[in-house]
């Protein structure tokens, strides 16, 4: 499973060297999704989700559902739902 940061209007994800890409490989994955809502919310990243990608893939399986949740001050969260 990776957990990782997207922005959802530009589909982009938040890489290890605090840039966005658009290679989920090349983007920062955390512990845990407590751990990536942390630093969101510590670096003010607006327009940010959390995304939880299931399995030892880079990408999400086709027809895997997932469902985005609001965080605190608008963010985003995102989960699979099966």
């Amino acid at each position: 499973m990776r957990i990782l940061l997207q922005n959802f209007e530009t589909g982009l994800y938040y890489s290890r060297d605090g840039s966005w890409t658009d290679n989920p490989e090349a983007a920062l994955g955390f512990l845990n999704t407590l751990r990536a809502t942390e630093h969101l919310l510590g670096r003010r990243l607006a327009n940010t989700f959390v995304v939880v990608q299931p399995g030892i893939s880079t990408t999400t399986p086709p027809g895997t559902r997932t469902e985005r949740t609001r965080t605190h001050r608008g963010c985003q969260s995102q989960r699979e739902t099966g």
